[in-house]
């Protein structure tokens, strides 16, 4: 893969590709990644990044229901013990990916051009629903940030000055 990988503090690095992944050290073994991609390739990619910095990841946040930032995620849930955090609406659609595709096309059944895997993830089940504010983690603090817009539910997350904010566009 193409992807980049840049430490952006102490204990932050993103994963520069098609979706950034976030990766937040929380201790000396365990990190949390933030929107792990879209497929089983991103996923693989993000446990070979972890190996690297010799981290287990302990929890992943997907900012928002869009099958490009948690599709990774079955591969995730399959092959490691980690949790899952989303807002209470992306959980919703993360857990039943096929009303994503029903909620844009407004009908009872998606057209067959609405199923393919950038829209139609496989279903992971949410550990834990977060709303705004504060969150602490495995001992760690973080601020959640509601960011309705880009999809109903999406969240960000605050880590150090940093802003993980999925597809949000600040201005």
């Amino acid at each position: 893969m193409g992807d980049i990988l840049t430490q952006l503090s102490n204990r932050v690095w993103v994963i520069q590709a098609a979706t950034n992944t976030g990766i937040i050290k929380l201790n000396e073994r365990e990190c949390l990644a933030v929107d792990p991609g879209g497929d089983k390739d991103n996923a693989k990619y993000l446990l070979r990044t972890l190996e690297r910095l010799s981290l287990k990841l302990a929890g992943v946040l997907i900012t928002h229901a869009h099958a490009d930032h948690y599709g990774a995620c079955a591969y995730l849930r399959k092959n490691t013990e980690c949790e899952f955090f989303a807002s209470p609406f992306e959980s919703s659609l993360i857990e039943q990916p096929l009303l994503e595709p029903i909620f844009l096309y407004g009908g009872a059944e998606p057209i067959k051009e609405l199923t393919h895997k950038f829209i139609l993830a496989k279903p992971v089940t949410v550990t834990t629903r977060l709303a705004g504010g504060a969150w602490e983690y495995r001992g760690n603090q973080f601020k959640i940030i509601e960011l309705p817009g880009h999809s109903t539910g999406q969240i960000g997350l605050v880590c150090d000055d940093l802003f993980f904010s999925g597809d949000a566009l600040m201005l």
